[in-house]
């Protein structure tokens, strides 16, 4: 089950969907994953949500453990208004 994870992480990550809010609560779960490797192509994949939970998952993870999964939480929230992503940046 992890290949089919990771891989629909990876699919979400690069799909240029605007609007995949039937699949909001897998990539929710999915970037907080224990597999670093789901949790780094999900936060890409919350940068197209830009929703309150998609932002709340994006905050979690930029105090991760894992260097890549910080670093890909913060390119995530570039999607998010400076203003509220500024805390974070900072």
């Amino acid at each position: 089950y992890v290949s089919v994870r990771l891989a629909s992480a990876h699919f979400f990550s690069r799909a240029t969907l605007t609007n995949f809010s039937d699949d909001k609560g897998f990539l929710i779960n999915a970037a907080s994953d224990k597999q670093v490797l789901i949790r780094i192509p999900a936060n890409s994949a919350l940068r197209n949500l830009k929703t309150d939970e998609a932002f709340a998952a994006l905050q979690t993870n930029v105090n991760d453990a894992d260097v890549r999964v910080r670093v890909s939480a913060l390119r995530a929230l570039r999607s998010f208004a400076y203003e509220k992503a500024e805390p974070l940046l900072l």
